[in-house]
């Protein structure tokens, strides 16, 4: 029987987990690998024992090759000497929630979950902008596909029949059926002294406005003179561009790094000792988690929730080298 594994990836970080994933279990045959990335990928980045990526270099021929490929899936369902296998972030996605919809009650069809970041920690209730929920549903329109919302990245209905692919099992208790890959970071030659500011995303001027703020706490109790900043890969670049400034006015020189290159690989190539953020994004819980037993230093720019010390606890217990501290106004 072929067995067809389909991976869909929605960030870059993603395309790290996948490849871990997939040279894990499945680099060699009978495994097809399809991959289907909604983001550019990575640059210089390269996956093995894969058969096919689609990747979104521009939205239209995107669409063009994804409605192609989706034929192709969708035959291949109900052919009864293929068996397929889908890898899901969540179902906040068109294509997972596609997939999810159409093929869960499938006999040959099989799904899976895989997990990092801060997802690891709890399942947020999602809220989606109506921009975002217009964004969404034309992009199924043009696909010619079925979305349904859901209010939870992992309802019970997926996590019942879904295998949890994850760095470590006690982290996923909700999904019955796990399975662990091993995600490692390579250490670094180079060493420096100069911080690195993980940003979050800046789609509006209120999310401008409160970078500023974050950034000005950064500047008032700290004396950097210059800094490593890594841009969140949805941040506009009118909002990048204004944001770089604001630092340079401030006497701050910037190194901007590439926005498409998640930070996990970032920190294999330079180690930053200090590490500064303003939420808990799963760049930085994936660091937290990565980096054990090493002397890195994490800064939050402001004040915590319930949730967020929750998640902070947990990580502690996980990493009890870890460095944490908060800089409040």
């Amino acid at each position: 029987m072929d067995k067809i594994n389909v991976f869909v990836i929605n960030t870059p970080f993603q395309q790290l987990v996948v490849k871990s994933v997939i040279d894990n279990f499945f680099i060699e045959p009978p495994f097809q690998n399809i991959v289907i990335v909604s983001t550019r990928l990575i640059p210089d980045f390269v996956f093995n024992g894969i058969t096919r990526v689609i990747e979104n270099k521009v939205w239209l021929g995107f669409t063009f090759l994804l409605k192609i490929e989706l034929k192709k899936i969708d035959s291949f369902v109900w052919q009864k000497d293929k068996e397929l296998n889908f890898f899901l972030p969540h179902l906040n996605n068109v294509l997972s929630s596609h997939f999810f919809n159409n093929y869960a009650s499938v006999r040959n069809c099989f799904f899976n979950v895989y997990y990092e970041g801060i997802a690891q920690f709890y399942d947020p209730e999602v809220k989606i902008k109506l921009s975002k929920r217009i964004a969404k549903r034309l992009t199924a329109f043009f696909l010619g596909l079925k979305y349904k919302e859901y209010n939870r990245l992992y309802p019970k209905a997926l996590r019942d029949i879904s295998c949890a692919y994850t760095p470590n099992k006690d982290l996923c208790s909700s999904f019955l059926k796990k399975t662990v890959f091993t995600f490692t970071f390579k250490r670094p030659n180079a060493y420096s002294s100069i911080p690195l500011v993980i940003g979050s995303p800046i789609r509006e001027k209120n999310d401008y406005n409160t970078a500023i703020e974050k950034m000005e706490f950064l500047i008032k109790h700290k004396n950097y003179n210059e800094v490593v900043f890594k841009p969140h890969f949805e941040t506009k670049k009118k909002y990048l561009k204004l944001l770089i400034s604001s630092f340079r006015e401030r006497n701050v020189r910037v190194r901007i790094v590439e926005v498409n290159t998640p930070l996990e690989l970032i920190m294999e190539k330079e180690w930053y000792r200090a590490i500064f953020f303003n939420h808990f994004s799963s760049s930085v819980v994936n660091l937290m988690l990565g980096f054990k037993n090493e002397n890195i230093e994490f800064f939050l720019l402001g004040e915590t929730n319930e949730i967020e010390n929750n998640i902070i606890c947990k990580l502690r217990l996980m990493n009890k080298t870890m460095e944490f501290k908060k800089i409040q106004k």
